[in-house]
């Protein structure tokens, strides 16, 4: 497809392997720092005297609007703008698991509370409002160093007023946008940022009956009600009749000035702007240390304790590698003193190689079991995850296994391709390759050494995926659609057909969940409750298990066909009675 940049006359020839995503308006191409935004139809293109309008706003990371396209017929059909690659969505930063998997600490998602307060501010210097300031509307840097508004082309102008706003950041005492109800929308993503829950969240023990119900005829929009009655009425997390989900942070974990904000703005009504300075002393974060043990329904013992708090653990059966912020335990023994993202087995002798930061940008792997380094892979790595005792790495155009070969005493380390992607328009989670083509979505099954199973899923095309994993027949996908978070759950057969459901208008936790060698598949869903299906496809029985114990930050693991759970600085076994 040619196109043209209108008054340079440079002109751009984009192609599939350019494209970043489609959606309802039209398609989104990249090449090196620079992103193209192609309407389906030219008469839905962006006024050329919005893009002016917009270009009074001087903040870098603000990604608006640049150069207008024009076709051969000198048509406007779109504009370039930045383009911030292999980013996060903003909400895939709010889960606890997250944090702990990926590294983020108190201290850095401080810094990207500031700097999206910095944004918005920056915004409002220039006349202009958001409006829509929701979580998919920001991205964060792969490393966490920086915050970038996107879908700029909504924001409210002088000449342009704003179309829409999700359900979930809107001040619903707002009779029109203003700068208090843009401020009103950072503080519902803050308080996700610092705590891991909507605000709004949370089990609510007080007079349901005056929050329950319809406020539209509208059977999926029912599932806003009542997180939306209660942003109406003030009933906030800092309501003493409201539970706060074992998937987030204490209260007491907010800077002062900020919980004063929060409580004025949330539970008194109040319309303030956050808190002007930043120079703030962050509270450390310390977990409450809550005892485990067996129920009348739940056998559980524990498996050992370790020094710092539990981020990921891994088994080949045999083995167990427990990685915390304080380093990595094979066993009861401590091996090294970084913490692993990842961790693979060898197939023959069944050593454990977990992959640790490196120099510079680099991936290393680490041989943990003879305490061996084994130095940085030598390719551009995109991202890394791990599945069923392997380690997979996606670099621009292709995914690759990382296959660990016992030599003697020694491990040699080798690369095999595995599926062939495009740059833009995939991600890389545990145990599935997920690509976007042409409005068709497509999973890649990890599912054995050198090779995947494709399946087009077109449950998916009207999602933007969130989160991914693929465990011995289950696939598990959080989308989020129209402001509304879903799960869905696909059991596939060997050859790749499937069936799914879907459990709608979730509160965003993380994905949680294994499938054993038995086919039995154990869940912790977003209700803090244990849900146990058959991996088989075409199975329809589904058991929910409700008990005190069950907890959402306790993060689900197997080994040798049981159940493990961590939390804390602890793993422990667990079996139904």
């Amino acid at each position: 497809m040619k196109l043209f940049i209108k008054n340079r006359g440079k002109e751009v020839d984009l192609n599939q392997h350019d494209l970043v995503g489609t959606g309802g308006e039209g398609n989104v191409f990249a090449r090196g720092k620079t992103a193209y935004k192609v309407y389906h139809d030219p008469k839905h293109m962006l006024p050329a005297g919005k893009i002016q309008e917009l270009a009074v706003i001087t903040d870098p990371f603000v990604v608006r609007p640049q150069d207008v396209l024009v076709n051969a017929k000198g048509t406007p059909v779109g504009y370039t703008t930045m383009f911030v690659p292999n980013a996060w969505t903003l909400c895939q930063l709010f889960p606890l698991a997250f944090r702990q998997r990926e590294g983020l600490t108190p201290d850095a998602m401080r810094d990207l509370i500031k700097k999206l307060q910095e944004r918005v501010s920056n915004v409002h210097a220039a006349g202009i409002l958001i409006v829509d300031a929701n979580e998919m509307n920001f991205l964060v840097g792969r490393k966490f160093q920086n915050v970038y508004c996107i879908d700029v082309d909504s924001y409210q102008t002088p000449h342009y007023p704003a179309q829409a706003i999700m359900d979930s950041i809107r001040d619903w005492s707002a009779q029109q946008f203003s700068e208090l109800s843009d401020w009103y929308s950072y503080g519902i993503l803050a308080f996700q940022m610092f705590i891991g829950v909507h605000p709004f969240k949370g089990r609510y023990h007080g007079k349901l009956l005056e929050f329950k119900g319809r406020l539209k005829t509208d059977a999926e929009d029912d599932v806003f009600a009542v997180t939306r009655r209660r942003m109406q009425a003030s009933v906030s997390v800092f309501d003493p009749d409201v539970g706060i989900p074992g998937a987030s942070l204490p209260l007491d974990t907010i800077p002062s000035a900020y919980r004063k904000w929060f409580e004025a703005v949330f539970a008194e009504g109040k319309r303030l702007p956050p808190p002007s300075a930043f120079d703030i002393v962050l509270v450390p974060v310390v977990l409450p240390v809550k005892a485990v043990t067996g129920t009348d329904l739940l056998d559980i013992s524990e498996v050992g304790e370790y020094e710092g708090t539990v981020a990921n653990v891994w088994s080949d059966g045999a083995c167990l590698v427990v990685s915390t912020d304080k380093g990595v335990w094979l066993d009861a023994a401590r091996t090294n003193s970084s913490p692993a993202s990842h961790c693979g087995f060898s197939p023959k002798a069944g050593r454990a190689v977990a992959t640790v930061a490196g120099p510079g940008s680099k991936t290393s792997l680490y041989n943990l079991t003879d305490r061996v380094d084994l130095g940085p892979l030598m390719l551009a790595v995109e991202e890394v995850s791990s599945y069923d005792g392997r380690i997979y790495v996606r670099t621009e155009n292709k995914v690759n296994e990382i296959i660990l070969t016992d030599a003697g005493a020694q491990v040699i380390v080798s690369t095999q391709e595995v599926v062939q992607t495009l740059p833009h328009a995939t991600r890389l989670y545990s145990g599935v390759v997920i690509q976007r083509l042409l409005g068709t979505t497509y999973v890649s099954l990890l599912i054995q050494s050198g090779g995947a199973l494709q399946v087009a899923l077109k449950e998916l095309d009207a999602y933007r995926v969130i989160d991914a994993k693929f465990d011995h027949g289950v696939l598990m996908v959080v989308g989020e659609k129209h402001g509304q978070y879903d799960r869905l759950v696909f059991r596939f057969d060997n050859s790749g057909g499937h069936d799914s459901r879907i459990v709608s208008g979730i509160a965003y936790a993380g994905l949680n969940f294994v499938t054993l060698d038995s086919g039995v598949c154990a869940c912790l869903n977003e209700d803090e409750k244990l849900e146990v299906f058959s991996a088989k496809r075409g199975s329809t029985t589904i058991k929910y298990v409700e008990d005190p114990v069950l907890s959402g930050d306790m993060r689900l693991a197997k080994q040798a066909g049981q159940v493990l759970f961590y939390r804390g600085s602890k793993v422990y076994r667990m079996r139904l009675k």
